[in-house]
């Protein structure tokens, strides 16, 4: 399987976005730096760090737990690009609730990953982490397969960024700006390391992710593919 980088029909989603008005401080922030720290509540602690480790590399992402034993991140978090294949299972780690003091709420490893089965040149940029082990003491967040997001749907994004890695940061009242089936362009403000963090809407039930950050087209829009990508998303425990 062959990860594609970052979909071109991504870009096309965004071409009608204009381009906001006020200056941009570094891509993924448009304008005004809107994040603001997440409170130190139960229900943020399900969304942690994914961590790639290994002696050559090291990189890191955002995952949300769905259930006590399943991830959801992006797929390009936890796929060696360079090798055509995801990355060894005893690299991939998920720290739950993340706090500053290098805290967080529990750890498990990768027993398998799981991605979308689609044409490479159409898979969306999402994956399943199935953990060694559920995490029974940390809450989990419901996922709406089936979002409605017209333009102008009220969002949250939350992520691990780079530039505040221990600290959860969220961007409350962003907003869709363009949508088509499986993918949503957001004026969401992001950084690097926010792969894989999910986008979220309130309902009278509570909040559900419904979609995935994956990246962003500088000065115009952060880029997320929805819940709709993959509709028979697996939340089974069962391993290939």
């Amino acid at each position: 399987m062959s990860l594609p980088r970052l979909f071109a029909i991504a870009l096309v989603a965004v071409a009608t976005v204009g381009a906001p008005q006020a200056s941009d401080l570094r891509p993924g922030v448009f304008g005004a730096d809107d994040r603001e720290p997440a409170p130190e509540v139960p229900e943020w602690s399900a969304i942690g760090q994914v961590n790639i480790g290994g002696q050559r590399i090291r990189r890191l992402c955002t995952g949300s737990l769905i259930a006590p034993q399943v991830v959801l991140t992006a797929a390009h978090c936890v796929w060696n690009e360079s090798r055509d294949r995801p990355y060894l299972l005893d690299r991939i780690h998920f720290l739950a609730g993340v706090r500053p003091g290098n805290k967080h709420a529990a750890h498990a490893m990768a027993k398998c990953v799981k991605f979308p089965a689609r044409p490479p040149d159409r898979m969306p940029d999402i994956a399943i982490i199935v953990l060694k082990g559920p995490l029974p003491d940390v809450p989990t967040f419901d996922i709406d397969q089936a979002p409605n997001l017209p333009v102008g749907t009220p969002l949250t994004h939350a992520a691990y960024p780079a530039d505040r890695r221990f600290q959860l940061m969220l961007h409350r009242n962003c907003e869709v700006l363009a949508r088509e089936p499986g993918l949503v362009a957001t004026d969401c403000d992001t950084d690097e390391a926010s792969s894989g963090g999910p986008i979220i809407i309130e309902t009278p039930t509570g909040m559900k992710i419904v979609g995935v950050l994956a990246g962003v087209k500088a000065k115009s829009a952060s880029l997320a593919h929805t819940m709709d990508a993959w509709p028979e998303l697996p939340l089974t425990t069962e391993c290939p």
